[in-house]
């Protein structure tokens, strides 16, 4: 398992993908080739894991911009 260096985010990235694609019934393959991807989360909630799960592109379709 991967090393967590980022104490605001208890998974990494990947464990957050996979977790996310186990529990949506699909890969994270699957995800990926569907244009979603994980995403760092800023909400306040407190029980969220740091991460979203979200759809790539979307942005630039509104006009938005991305790093």
């Amino acid at each position: 398992m991967a090393t967590h260096t980022d104490s605001e985010h208890p998974l990494t990235r990947q464990e957050f993908a996979e977790a996310y694609a186990a529990a949506s019934g699909v890969t994270v393959a699957w995800l990926t080739a569907n244009g979603r991807e994980a995403r760092p989360c800023t909400c306040d909630w407190e029980q969220c894991e740091g991460w979203q799960m979200a759809r790539v592109g979307w942005e630039a379709a509104r006009g938005y911009a991305w790093p």
